[in-house]
């Protein structure tokens, strides 16, 4: 009675004295969103689910995935028998992991839990088990999940965006687990937070932060280095499940000094974003505009802009792209989304 919605991948029910609408089975394959008016814990009764009669399929693009253990188990256990690829993400509501070729899954998703829901972006389609059998299993060292000082809304939000990155203070990147990222809205709400973690792969400290919103709200980015807080120079608007950055190619956040940026540095905006692909950049003493793919590949570069200058991306691929734009007062970052 305290719900209002319950959601499959492709159908959904809403309670009006019962539950009606296109939804009419509950699998173990598959995961489930549910609107709630009120907190509230509820039961499902039978019994317990053999993985090896269960076969998980997925397809290319995101897929709404049940986990079929009574047992949690570290991720890399748990997705033993999936034949995973570069770059593949792997997600809950508040964490997640990608995929390294030859190393496996890495993120602040450490294991999975039973009574959980995930969600996975595949590049092709197939199917895989759940180990049969499985003890539970956990990671240890990991400081990513641990005494995050910004504490995001929880909830609010139905979806969320991926962002995987790096931070550079003053021109030299941090590779620090003590150092904390957080995504927050205009007004101030804490969007996500995400300590650094080491990536063996790479070599690098990374950032796996969970942002929430509404398509189209604006994303500033907040560093917590020991007391300093310091605003990056990139802006981004939020894009339901968006994946920004890669597993080799994480994105670069930029941040100076203490403090945010001042006024000057942060009237750089785009409009409309998201766009179809025609956008106004506006900045005091543009002088040069680059575009890069979230891959970190240089597109185009247009010279000698105006304050108000016109960006023509009709006929890009819809998704997100980098603007690096050199001002008098040195490079600003943004970026924009083209929709369709």
């Amino acid at each position: 009675e305290n719900g209002i919605q319950i959601k499959a991948q492709n159908a959904f029910v809403t309670y009006d004295e019962g539950w009606f609408g296109g939804l009419n089975t509950i699998e173990n394959e598959k995961s489930y969103h549910i609107n709630m008016n009120e907190p509230g814990d509820f039961s499902i009764t039978g019994t317990l689910a053999n993985p090896e009669e269960h076969t998980i399929t997925y397809t290319t693009g995101w897929n709404w995935l049940g986990y079929v253990e009574d047992v949690t188990l570290a991720i890399n256990d748990a997705l033993a028998n999936l034949s995973a690829s570069e770059n593949n993400v792997f997600k809950s509501y508040t964490n997640f992991a990608t995929y390294y070729d030859g190393y496996g899954w890495w993120g602040d998703l450490e294991s999975l839990a039973p009574g959980q829901g995930y969600m996975m972006q595949a590049s092709s389609t197939g199917s895989f088990k759940y180990p049969a059998n499985a003890k539970a299993s956990v990671v240890n060292g990991s400081n990513a999940n641990a005494n995050k000082y910004w504490k995001p809304v929880i909830g609010k939000f139905e979806t969320n965006m991926n962002v995987m990155a790096v931070v550079e203070r003053n021109g030299q990147e941090l590779r620090s687990e003590t150092v904390e990222v957080g995504a927050f809205a205009a007004d101030g709400e804490c969007r996500g937070s995400a300590k650094l973690l080491y990536v063996a792969p790479i070599d690098r400290y990374v950032a796996f932060l969970t942002v929430y919103g509404d398509d189209g709200d604006p994303i500033v980015f907040r560093l917590l280095d020991g007391e300093d807080v310091a605003e990056a120079a990139e802006t981004m608007p939020f894009v339901s499940d968006g994946v920004v950055g890669s597993s080799h190619t994480p994105l670069t956040l930029h941040f100076g000094g203490t403090g945010v940026a001042d006024e000057v540095e942060t009237a750089l905006r785009a409009y409309p974003n998201p766009s179809k692909g025609g956008f106004v950049v506006e900045g005091q003493g543009m002088e040069r505009l680059e575009v890069y793919d979230m891959l970190g590949e240089l597109l185009f570069v247009e010279e000698a802009c105006s304050d108000t200058h016109t960006l023509n991306l009709n006929g890009f691929a819809e998704g997100m792209y980098h603007l690096r734009v050199l001002t008098q007062n040195g490079y600003r970052h943004l970026s924009v989304v083209v929709a369709r």
